[in-house]
């Protein structure tokens, strides 16, 4: 069985969110050669940029709380209050480091055990017809395309499925339906999504 997946496979696992044990069973399967996973060399980049993005964010809340903090340090009513914070706040840096260190991980980990799906004109001249067709932003469109150009031009085509939690973009019947045209599934969750492999293997 082929399975598609795209960034948010590699996010759950790297961040450990709340598909990850679905996620990592689906990455098992592949290593023991029950399904192959393909995915477009673009989601093993994207994901970096996404924790960046999240990095930043995060910074600037927690500009917020060591101002705080340095006001809770200089009252003797709050000096526990002052330590909690400062706690957390270190806590909240080592998270940055974690996180980028734990993906890099992942991604050298996945390029060794599932196929990249590799970013050419093909990909990009698909890309800009399915802007022109749906209501896709740029990244999902070369993810879409990538998957595509793929599945066009398997010689010995067997059952696929594509699995992204993006229901709101992916989840467009449009899509489902094309994919199901080259008798590919699109499922929005892990968990589903491994049983759907479980089940046909």
């Amino acid at each position: 069985m082929n399975v598609y997946v795209e960034s948010n496979f590699v996010l759950e696992i790297a961040l450990h969110q709340e598909q990850v044990q679905s996620a990592e069973k689906i990455l098992t399967l592949a290593k023991q050669g029950e399904c192959q996973i393909f995915i477009p060399a673009f989601s093993l980049a994207e994901p970096f940029w996404t924790i960046t993005q999240r990095g930043k964010e995060r910074i600037e809340s927690l500009n917020i709380l060591i101002r705080e903090q340095r006001n809770f340090s200089r009252s003797v009513k709050h000096k526990e209050l002052a330590k909690l914070a400062g706690r957390i706040i270190e806590e909240i840096e080592n998270i940055a480091f974690e996180e980028e260190g734990d993906l890099e991980d992942l991604v050298w980990d996945l390029i060794g055990q599932v196929n990249v799906l590799e970013l050419g004109i093909p990909v990009l001249t698909g890309a800009r017809d399915i802007l022109l067709q749906l209501d896709l932003g740029m990244q999902d469109a070369i993810v879409l395309a990538s998957i595509l150009e793929h599945l066009e031009n398997l010689q010995n085509r067997s059952e696929s499925v594509f699995i992204s939690r993006d229901r709101r973009d992916f989840g467009n019947p449009l899509i489902i339906q094309r994919l199901k045209n080259l008798d590919c599934t699109y499922i929005s969750n892990f968990k589903d999504g491994l049983g759907f492999i479980q089940s046909s293997i």
